[in-house]
């Protein structure tokens, strides 16, 4: 019903319904694994999901509204304010980067939020792992093992 929209009411009005039809719940709790990238039929059947799995469901819906694959990431970044890995849907668009996220239902310009850092994203046909310049000249660096982590854990 959104494909005769604006793109920003299509980003806007999925993202809500995603938000609104999905129960936050970590993979732990959900599949019992640490880490489980559901596909599109699973979410919507169990109506469960970790932050990964809205992001996964926005990307479908929005392509079955006619929103082209290459204009769309998942991006899974370092949420610096709450100190936990995460992870959202972004659309490049003439006007920039929207990001679409299951903590909130307005969709922001990539931007507006600087407590995000991207860690790694990837699109139908490609990946990046994102690098951010420190004073100590590294660009990237990691303590411990990373073994444990995944979208929805805390990075300390």
């Amino acid at each position: 019903r959104v494909k005769s929209l604006p793109l920003d009411r299509q980003l806007s009005e999925i993202n809500g319904a995603v938000n609104a039809l999905i129960r936050y719940v970590p993979d732990t709790d959900n599949y019992r694994k640490l880490d489980y990238w559901a596909f599109p039929r699973e979410i919507i059947a169990s109506q469960r999901g970790d932050c990964e799995d809205y992001a996964i469901l926005k990307m479908a819906a929005l392509h079955a509204a006619g929103i082209p694959s290459e204009s769309m990431s998942l991006v899974v970044l370092q949420d610096n304010r709450r100190k936990l890995l995460h992870a959202v849907l972004t659309v490049s668009t003439s006007k920039g980067y929207f990001v679409l996220d299951n903590l909130r239902n307005d969709v922001t310009k990539d931007t507006a939020l600087g407590d995000y850092q991207p860690l790694y994203s990837m699109s139908t046909n490609r990946s990046w792992l994102h690098g951010v310049k420190r004073s100590n000249g590294l660009m990237a660096s990691a303590s411990g093992s990373s073994r444990n982590l995944a979208p929805g854990t805390g990075t300390e």
